[in-house]
């Protein structure tokens, strides 16, 4: 798919692929080639590309709608135009419009592929919403917990995994921030995890489950699953037979109907996290 505005002619798929999507990318285009480029990461990826490059002249290219505050910032740097992907329910373009930017807004036949975090201390799951998309959710949840002084890496819908936000907590209390996104997004469904880690076999993810895990676990218990992407499990009664016969087998007893604990197993490949929350 390509694309022509103020002079630039921009080859959307060429660009999704070059951009890095660990999350909203912003680039700077001259001559139809990324000429420098900024992630979102503890700041608007729009607003750090309008600090720390000269856009003026330029064309931006933003893989979301840019909201309201980022395209104030764009217009006085003198951007000559902005191309954004059509998702969230960024303002951005109405304003860039109104200020006489040229806009124009793009939607690939190939979504853009979002990274999933290296340790997943917080899941977002959604769905059943056709307005809400997961860069909405991303940027709620952002605002949110830096609102609270912490420090996140947030990665919406990765590996294009639909309804899907994933969280690190770099700076704060994960459990802290998932208690944070429960009370104030009551409406999503907000998983903790003590444990999240890339494994090469089930006896390492044994080991640390009995270390990590099991001290927290009060009887009886369920384990609960979710396979994002088969990998180390091939479904979720692989992984929740697994994780039962291990707390077991360390004197844990099952109660599947009426669990004091519920033990939550998420599987994106390698990448095993578990988390434990009380009824």
């Amino acid at each position: 798919m390509k694309i022509t505005l103020a002079g630039e002619t921009l080859d959307v798929d060429r660009l999704l692929r070059e951009l890095p999507t660990r999350t909203v990318t912003a680039a700077l285009i001259r001559d139809g080639e990324v000429r420098a480029y900024e992630e979102a990461d503890g700041e608007h990826a729009e607003r750090k590309l309008v600090r720390n490059h000269d856009v003026s002249d330029g064309v931006v290219f933003v893989t979301v709608r840019p909201c309201l505050y980022c395209a104030r910032e764009l217009a006085r740097a003198g951007v000559a135009g902005v191309a954004c992907l059509g998702r969230g329910r960024g303002l951005g373009p109405y304003y860039l419009a109104r200020k006489g930017i040229e806009v124009v807004e793009v939607h690939p036949g190939r979504a853009p592929y979002y990274d999933p975090v290296e340790r997943l201390d917080v899941l977002v799951t959604f769905g059943g919403n056709p307005y809400l998309t997961e860069e909405d959710v991303a940027a709620r949840v952002y605002c949110l917990l830096t609102g609270e002084g912490m420090k996140v890496d947030i990665a919406p819908a990765p590996e294009n995994l639909a309804g899907r936000v994933e969280i690190t907590v770099r700076r704060g209390d994960a459990r802290r921030a998932a208690r944070t996104i429960r009370r104030e997004l009551p409406t999503f469904n907000v998983h903790h995890f003590v444990l999240s880690d890339r494994f090469e076999d089930r006896e390492e993810l044994s080991r640390r489950v009995l270390r990590e895990v099991e001290p927290l676990v009060k009887d009886p218990f369920a384990v609960r699953a979710r396979i994002a992407r088969a990998g180390l499990f091939s479904s979720s009664r692989d992984a929740e037979v697994f994780l039962g016969d291990v707390l077991t087998e360390a004197g844990h007893e099952v109660d599947l109907d009426e669990p004091r604990t519920v033990v939550y197993v998420d599987v994106l490949g390698d990448r095993v996290s578990v988390g434990v929350e009380e009824r």
